[in-house]
């Protein structure tokens, strides 16, 4: 379980209810799957924010902690090379590991939920 201390928005009144953090923006295909995903979250009307700053991954774990969106996708190489992102599930706790395959499905239920 994910056990970072951070604020984490009502869904209700959260800016962004789900915030996409690719790690290395330079990589090809971390960008590419961090855009096609903003894209798809946008065109089902699910207000996203994506962190497509060239920063390290500290610097963008601690704003993703300030902007407190209940759901954070983790789009780093290591996972994606292994066909998986890194989904938490903040106001719930849950760090899951999810196939690139099943990303927008995972999402549709998280924010559901």
């Amino acid at each position: 379980s994910y056990n970072g201390v951070s604020m984490v928005w009502p869904r209700e009144i959260a800016p962004f209810l789900v915030e996409i953090v690719p790690l290395n923006v330079t990589h090809e295909e971390t960008r590419t799957l961090s855009e096609d995903l903003y894209t798809i979250l946008v065109g089902k009307n699910i207000s996203v924010l994506l962190d497509d700053r060239d920063e390290r991954a500290g610097v963008k774990f601690k704003d993703a902690d300030l902007f407190g969106a209940p759901i954070e996708v983790v789009v780093g190489e290591k996972n994606l090379k292994d066909g998986f992102v890194e989904i938490r599930v903040r106001d719930k706790g849950m760090v899951e590991k999810v196939p690139v395959g099943e990303i927008t499905a995972y999402i549709f239920d998280a924010c559901d939920g």
